[in-house]
């Protein structure tokens, strides 16, 4: 008896597990079937994907998977302009896919589907080296029980001629593989796709990339975010014949992280960085620079800003070496929501042509450009910089703004002139100047197949820059002490400054006119070196015969003019690196408790020179700063107040050396208010003065916060 009962038991386990399998096999085909047309809905909802068949054929152990779908970036999508860039304007899929039902198929998992795609056969006569009948992608599809759906796929290594063998041209494909996945529910997905090796040649020239890695991915709920990376280990590329070049670049990496805040306006990080590269033509070599780009822009509550920084490292083209050059740009207090709007309209019209604009829309324009300026907008060139001999040698910097709460009305818009607030600061190091000028010359001359500027050439050069430098000290918005060039311009309440002085236009224009034509004719010695023709000496004119006088001298050229000296700003300027009378703290960004509270004594025994700036005023001990704040900036304004019973003012030293004050802050009585925007890192050293003098009880308070009560926020 006991002889029967293993076999009986064997083959009830079998009968079981059979039935367990066909009956798991059956639900998961449902399955599959009730996922299919979910899936279907899920991605008619998305934006610009189209689905022209998304069906699924069960059978008892196995089915099939038709598909035809196709994606188009909308307006304002972070991928949308590199497509259309390389002529495509979706993304289209489309095939049948044979599917194993699990609960085991090759892994334990709901499904698993293997494919290949063979090589059309129009294409074999162009891959002579092509393998035989090898796929030329294969695909292996699983679908785990959180129902992730993960595709592995690799296209065939090839290394052979290309095209017809009259063209004599190869190409080189060598670890192309990759893997997507896609979340079910359709609200995740991933591509992660690399290539070891490509590479193409003809008799013309030659080009190859190495360790090229794009991986993307992005979620659509709760809202649609995109995260992208693009590496390149190595760029290589030849041109052979006449203009025989080649160009060696240096490893080069994209990375994108964004999230969709509005339709058009996205918020987030990206970023360029390329190492340097080396270019070899005809006519010489040029060491490419090292390229850095990056950009960040974020929302709070319901206002943008933006920051973008380009650096360019230093370069070199025929022996000659260029400065590298740094710029920063960033934009402030941006509304969202009005702006995202404006976009929109502005996309309509591109789309429909001018037609679009009538009064509605012209209407709606004015009120959302009335909303953006209420907001307190700014747009301001943080950093424009070249580096010559130092770091920033030559700087700029600029910046235009209107208050928060400003109003606006198209039919009073010549009214917006007195809220505007803008500011630009000029700083050259003349000698690195006048260096970067015989640089140039000595590349032009090269260019143009000259010989070098010789001595006399640059002596005649430098003179000439002399004349120039005189020259340029005579104009009213510029002040030159020694090797330094500076000059910042204020415009606030419809009034002009310069340099801290009020500035009248009609005298800065006349004396402009007596300058600029001087300045203009010091640098034709450097015209010259360029290529224009050089200056001609006047003829000499006979002197008479028998004159029945001494002749009169000849006339001797007048000496430019020497600008009137100056005192040095450190005559003039409070100690601001003196030991602190009340401390130090340090702050970063977003700090806390805020605002940040000093108990001290306002005033002092020296009066404050107004030429530091028009609200510089009062009395300080100038020795030392009363206090100094190390400050790491972020995407705040920084806010620096007073508050006492007498009436004070602040006085404050930037981390780049700038000077800034303010007497009776906006709608705070006679306390002082200064208002930092874009504030720098490093230390500020700050006073706080007496403006009828004498000492007084004081309260000094560093904010992110507007104190002004009101003030829109």
């Amino acid at each position: 008896m006991r002889k029967f009962i293993f076999p009986a038991v064997a083959a009830a386990v079998i009968v079981v597990a059979g039935a367990a399998h066909v009956g798991i096999s059956h639900w998961i085909g449902g399955a599959l079937v009730d996922e299919t047309q979910a899936l279907q809905r899920r991605l008619l909802a998305i934006e610009g994907v189209s689905v022209r068949n998304l069906t699924y054929e069960k059978r008892l152990f196995d089915g099939e998977l038709a598909f035809d779908l196709a994606w188009r970036p909308s307006q304002g999508h972070p991928l949308r302009e590199a497509m259309e860039l390389s002529g495509r304007r979706e993304l289209s899929f489309s095939g049948r896919a044979p599917v194993r039902h699990g609960p085991w198929a090759g892994g334990f998992g709901i499904a698993r589907s293997e494919a290949t795609l063979p090589l059309p056969e129009e294409m074999r006569a162009h891959l002579p080296k092509y393998p035989g009948q090898s796929p030329w992608l294969r695909l292996d599809g699983f679908v785990d029980w959180s129902r992730r759906l993960t595709v592995d796929f690799r296209v065939i290594d090839y290394a052979g001629a290309v095209g017809p063998a009259a063209l004599g041209a190869e190409a080189t494909l060598d670890g192309a593989r990759g893997r997507a996945t896609l979340h079910s529910g359709a609200t995740q997905a991933a591509l992660d796709f690399s290539i070891g090796r490509l590479g193409a040649g003809a008799k013309e020239g030659s080009g190859e990339l190495r360790d090229l890695r794009v991986a993307v991915s992005g979620t659509t709920a709760p809202r649609a975010t995109l995260k992208a990376e693009l590496s390149l280990g190595a760029l290589g590329a030849e041109i052979q014949g006449s203009d025989r070049a080649k160009l060696q670049a240096g490893a080069l990496r994209i990375e994108l992280d964004a999230t969709r805040e509005w339709q058009f306006l996205w918020t987030g990080k990206s970023s360029i960085a390329m190492r340097e590269g080396r270019l070899d033509v005809a006519g010489g070599s040029a060491r490419l620079p090292a390229v850095a780009l990056r950009s960040e822009t974020l929302r709070k509550d319901r206002r943008v800003s933006s920051t973008a920084v380009l650096e360019v490292g230093a370069s070199e083209f025929r022996g000659t070496a260029l400065p590298g050059f740094a710029f920063q740009m960033s934009t402030d207090g941006i509304e969202g929501e009005a702006f995202d709007e404006i976009l929109s309209i502005a996309t309509r019209i591109a789309e429909r042509g001018k037609d679009d604009i009538d009064e509605a829309t012209t209407a709606r324009l004015g009120g959302l450009a009335k909303r953006l300026l209420a907001a307190g907008p700014s747009l301001a060139i943080d950093r424009l910089a070249l580096s010559v001999r130092g770091r920033d040698d030559i700087g700029l910097s600029a910046s235009v703004g209107v208050p928060a709460g400003t109003d606006f009305a198209l039919e009073r818009a010549i009214a917006l002139v007195d809220a505007i607030e803008a500011r630009a600061t000029l700083s050259l190091d003349l000698a690195a100047l006048e260096e970067l000028v015989l640089r140039g010359a000595a590349l032009s001359a090269s260019i143009a197949g000259r010989e070098p500027p010789g001595q006399a050439d640059v002596a005649r050069m430098r003179a000439d820059f002399a004349r120039a430098r005189a020259e340029a000290a005579r104009l009213p918005m510029v002040v030159v002490e020694g090797d330094r060039l500076r000059s910042e311009l204020r415009f606030a309440r419809g009034k002009l400054e310069a340099n801290g002085k009020p500035l009248d236009l009609a005298e800065a224009a006349m004396s402009a006119m007596g300058s600029v034509p001087g300045l203009l004719d010091a640098l034709p010695g450097a015209g010259d070196l360029l290529g224009r023709p050089a200056r001609r000496p006047e003829p000499q004119r006979p002197r008479a015969t028998a004159p029945s006088a001494p002749p009169a001298p000849p006339a001797q050229p007048a000496a430019p003019p020497v600008a009137a000296a100056r005192p040095a700003d450190a005559a003039r300027q409070p100690n601001a690196s003196g030991e602190p009378t009340f401390g130090r703290v340090s702050l970063a960004a977003d700090f806390q408790p805020d605002p940040h509270r000093v108990e001290m004594t306002a005033g002092g025994k020296d009066r404050v020179d107004g030429r530091l700036g028009a609200e510089c005023v009062g009395f300080i001990e100038a020795s030392k700063p009363d206090f100094v704040l190390d400050y790491v900036a972020g995407q705040f304004d920084l806010f620096v107040y007073a508050t006492s019973d007498a009436d004070t003012a602040i006085v404050l030293r930037a981390p780049d050396g700038s000077w800034h004050c303010n007497d009776d802050g906006d709608n705070r009585g006679v306390d002082p208010t200064l208002r930092m925007r874009r504030p720098q890192s490093g230390r500020y050293a700050i006073w706080v003065s007496t403006v009828d003098g004498g000492e007084a009880d004081a309260e000094l308070l560093i904010s992110e916060a507007d104190p002004d009560p009101k003030r829109p926020k």
